[in-house]
């Protein structure tokens, strides 16, 4: 291990001298372990992390370089937000507790368009208009085969209007194949990814009876009738809706995603 970190050190040093820069940049490192496993894997795997980086940055090549840990995480992903000068990164990428490497860029949201029409209390259409989405409607662009994840309250997956919007297991096996089909629910024989309920697996905090932590329902009045009305959640919901709600026969909320 150490000695194909040293390789990739020397080629990102010498042979991508062309394209070295100094200024550092910012990363999300993504470790292999991941929420949903033992709370003593997550940890193996930073405490791996910090000694392949004292490592890397131990070797002449880098002894004048410096990196900061910026933040940890533990229960969104497992993994680090990490500055580093940016020829490093392969090395950082070939380490054993690390899955893969993504910029940490932010982005800013799209220019709202000021539609002329007055929203109703029934109707999404001018909020679609204002974002533009009918202009990719037209064009015949409305996200066939990307797949959005939502940290937010919950969602009501049982909702009419999301009827074809989760992925299937098999589906996300193709994306990483540790998924297995106790991460989905079933819908009439075939296993959906919905999503995880992080709060009921956090310590000392309970999500009122969500049967398993692969069932993120949204804590409303219906599904959890016995919960008080203070913690009632829509949030989740709302937003899942505006990315990929469908109209469906009946609905009250026609929504184009």
């Amino acid at each position: 291990m150490t000695g194909l970190i040293s390789l990739i050190l020397a080629a990102s040093m010498f042979y991508g001298g062309l394209i070295y820069e100094s200024s550092p940049v910012n990363v999300i490192v993504l470790f292999n372990s991941s929420p949903t496993e033992s709370a003593q894997a997550i940890e193996d795997d930073h405490a791996l992390f910090r000694r392949e980086l004292s490592y890397l940055f131990a070797s002449p090549l880098t002894r004048n370089s410096s990196y900061s840990i910026v933040s940890e995480f533990r229960r969104a992903f497992s993994g680090v937000i990490l500055t580093l000068p940016p020829h490093l990164i392969d090395a950082v990428m070939a380490f054993e507790s690390v899955r893969d490497v993504h910029l940490n860029v932010q982005g800013e949201a799209l220019r709202l368009e000021d539609s002329g029409a007055s929203p109703t209390p029934l109707s999404r259409v001018p909020g679609h208009a204002r974002m533009g989405a009918y202009r990719l409607h037209e064009e015949g662009i409305r996200g066939e085969g990307v797949v959005i994840a939502v940290i937010d309250t919950g969602i009501d997956w049982m909702h009419p209007a999301f009827s074809g919007s989760f992925p299937t297991i098999k589906e996300m096996q193709r994306r990483n194949p540790d998924i297995t089909n106790e991460d989905g629910i079933n819908f009439n024989g075939t296993y959906y990814f919905v999503g995880r309920d992080f709060i009921h697996r956090w310590p000392g905090l309970c999500r009122w009876q969500n049967p398993t932590a692969s069932n993120p329902m949204e804590t409303s009045p219906i599904f959890f009738p016995d919960s008080h009305h203070t913690a009632w959640t829509s949030h989740g919901t709302h937003v899942a809706g505006t990315i990929v709600a469908r109209d469906f026969p009946g609905g009250k909320y026609p929504a184009r995603a």
